[in-house]
């Protein structure tokens, strides 16, 4: 019950505006490692 939205709020606090364009397209891409780490938890 993770989204990549509330991690990256809760994680990444100061990266999140940089990353927030980067998900989009890692998204699309399907290579979210460093994303699915915290969600496989």
């Amino acid at each position: 019950m993770k989204e990549p939205g509330m991690v990256f709020g809760h994680e990444n606090q100061g990266i999140v505006e940089d990353v927030g364009p980067a998900v989009q397209r890692v998204k699309e891409a399907g290579g979210l490692r460093w994303h699915e780490a915290p969600r496989r938890a």
